[in-house]
């Protein structure tokens, strides 16, 4: 979710489970109404057959950047310019500091997550103590903070997957919501406030705030928002500017449970709340089916 008023929405959008990736099914849409409507970006994709992601500076309109085994590439407003070489797999920038880059590259290519001063020119190493098995999942920059990170590990390790970061890129373990459950890799930060958004998987889906996610580990406190039970599954996606509060955004699917801990997963769905995560809308964003 970008800035302005009404804030501009970005989804990218890709068929799940097909290998190699068939860059006609790729696309990044936007909506300037609040996702009751939707077009394509005007600019085609940078090496869309590798592409990893798409991820933005939320101080600029269109300040987006793509992520590929090609190098990373920032939107100019006319098209997609190489800034560097190096692949990463996401990447965060400073709010208001857009010189400033964070980035999550492989873990079999170096230090997991990785930091650029000069816009991507050059990178060093920013993962001191970021305990994982597999790689990062997601980061986040605290836009009241540029000196604090947020990452989601990938989900196949025991305890607290969420890690905080500094600014020295010093990492450590945060607690997660009912004693140190698993949580979903997505988040989402409040700009105008810090809070943190995360879901938990246990016992069933639910969405937790820390409205104090920069405290000592020991301080942290997370208030549980919404239950929505043991059949869907969510992802959150984004946070923005609401009428009353920060609006969220979230994938949610729904589930059949087949019994031995196997399911089946339905329709995802892009759903936005208004009300704090209290209710959910879906939003009628395009397939690319029709």
């Amino acid at each position: 979710m970008g800035p302005g008023s009404p804030a501009r929405l970005y989804a990218l959008q890709h068929k799940v489970g097909r290998f190699p990736v068939d860059p006609a099914e790729v696309r990044l849409l936007v909506s300037d109404d609040d996702g009751q409507s939707w077009s394509p970006f005007p600019g085609e994709l940078p090496a869309q057959q590798c592409l990893h992601n798409v991820n933005m500076d939320y101080a600029q309109m269109d300040g987006l950047y793509a992520s590929t085994c090609q190098g990373l590439y920032r939107w100019s407003g006319s098209g997609w310019d190489l800034i560097s070489p190096q692949e990463t797999t996401l990447v965060a920038v400073v709010y208001g500091q857009p010189q400033v880059l964070w980035a999550v590259q492989f873990p079999d290519r170096g230090p997991v997550v990785i930091r650029s001063d000069d816009g991507g020119v050059t990178w060093t190493p920013a993962a001191t103590g970021l305990d994982h098995l597999t790689g990062v999942a997601t980061l986040g920059i605290d836009p009241t903070d540029a000196n604090r990170q947020y990452a989601i590990i990938n989900p196949k390790y025991a305890g607290s997957y969420l890690r905080r970061g500094s600014g020295s890129g010093q990492w450590e373990t945060m607690p997660t919501p009912n004693d140190n459950t698993v949580i979903d890799p997505g988040m989402a930060i409040d700009g105008p406030t810090g809070d943190l958004y995360v879901i938990t998987w246990v016992p069933t889906w639910q969405l937790w705030r820390s409205q104090n996610p920069g405290a000592d580990l020991a301080q942290i406190q997370w208030e549980l928002l919404h239950d929505f039970g043991p059949d869907v599954w969510v992802h959150l996606l984004a946070a923005g500017p609401g009428s009353n509060g920060p609006a969220l955004y979230a994938n949610v699917t729904s589930i059949r449970q087949l019994g031995g801990g196997s399911i089946e997963p339905g329709t995802a769905l892009f759903q936005r709340s208004v009300d704090g995560g209290q209710t959910w809308t879906t939003l009628p964003i395009p397939t690319g089916d029709e």
